[in-house]
């Protein structure tokens, strides 16, 4: 190699990059997640936002509305479950329940 790249090599100073995070950012009344960014430790922000790992943004980046920020945690709410509450006698399709149509009754 030429002198000429190593004489540029040694004037140029070599700094690392500055330290990064993943910040979730939230709206403060109800906990929603608005928005997650990959940012520098020293970015200021006014919105209210929370720090995370790696491994919790590869668990919930696909799920973002089923999490909330919840006591400045990122947690897990699963939907709640929604049931009709019907009983089997009251399905008209049902295959099993032959000849009983609420004609019928």
């Amino acid at each position: 190699m030429s002198e000429a790249f190593f004489s540029a090599l040694a004037e140029t100073p070599l700094v690392s990059p500055a330290p990064r995070q993943l910040r979730v950012f939230y709206n403060k009344e109800d906990g929603t997640v608005s928005e997650i960014l990959n940012v520098s430790v020293d970015t200021v922000s006014e919105d209210p936002y929370v720090v995370i790992t790696q491994e919790h943004y590869d668990r919930c980046h696909n799920k973002l509305s089923i999490y909330k920020v919840f006591d400045n945690e990122l947690k897990y709410f699963p939907p709640a479950h929604r049931s009709w509450f019907l009983e089997q006698h009251e399905l008209d399709t049902n295959p099993w329940i032959k000849g009983r149509h609420k004609s019928d009754e």
